[in-house]
């Protein structure tokens, strides 16, 4: 399974959870913007389905040099 598209049970667990209310969490964390979803498009409308609940979602801080 990668993030070219959301049937990944996992992922649809969690955006489930995030937009249900209440909220079972306040912020999604990302590593990075391609490994929540590769194409922008649906990038986009996750982000807009987040940004409709109490649910917000950001990428991670860059890894230190200790982080592989």
């Amino acid at each position: 399974m990668s993030a070219t598209d959301d049937r990944r049970p996992e992922f649809q667990r969690m955006i489930d959870a995030a937009t249900t209310k209440p909220s079972a969490f306040d912020t999604i964390v990302v590593h990075s913007f391609s490994r929540f979803f590769r194409d922008q498009f649906q990038l986009e409308f996750y982000v807009r389905r987040l940004a409709k609940t109490a649910c917000g979602w950001s990428r991670s801080p860059r890894s230190s040099a200790t982080t592989p």
